[in-house]
């Protein structure tokens, strides 16, 4: 068998197997014909909320179809979605937990190591959410934090054991 080295992409190491009539180096019929690319929405604060609270049935349900269809966000977007339940709805810390706990489960999120840590931090804590996010980069990634925030700096302690 013949060793493939770093340089070489799978693709173009396959391609030397492959009847180039079939695989056309700029565009791959095999993987046109075996794998569907899956088309990722990416949604925003409103449909998570929509989602969440079922307020507004027609829009909650809509909301559910995109997400089922493979919806995915940002760190922000989780961000202000904690920063709406508490500010406009009120909810308690306790519930907005919960509540962003069942939407990493039904939302892929880019960075999810980042945002699982972060939901884990905010669960345990009473830090601010943002707070919650830079001090699970300083956990997760290692990423060098200055900040005068006393309690952010003792959660960022604790991240290091």
């Amino acid at each position: 068998m013949q060793k493939i080295s770093d340089k070489e992409s799978a693709f173009g190491a396959l391609a030397k197997y492959a009847n180039p009539a079939l695989i056309p180096f700029e565009s791959c019929a095999w993987e046109r014909s075996v794998v569907k690319p899956v088309k990722k929405i990416l949604i925003d604060t409103n449909v998570i909320l929509r989602c969440l609270l079922r307020d507004n049935e027609e829009q909650a349900q809509k909301a559910d179809e995109v997400i089922k269809a493979g919806a995915w966000t940002l760190p922000e977007v989780l961000a202000e979605v904690e920063h709406v339940l508490r500010t406009v709805y009120n909810v308690e810390r306790k519930d907005i937990a919960e509540q962003l706990f069942k939407a990493f489960k039904l939302i892929q999120f880019e960075r999810p190591d980042i945002m699982l840590r972060t939901l884990e931090i905010f669960n345990s804590t009473h830090l601010d959410f943002v707070d919650c996010i830079i001090a699970a980069y300083h956990g997760v990634n290692k990423v060098e934090v200055f900040t005068f925030d006393k309690k952010l700096n003792n959660q960022i302690k604790r991240e290091e054991k």
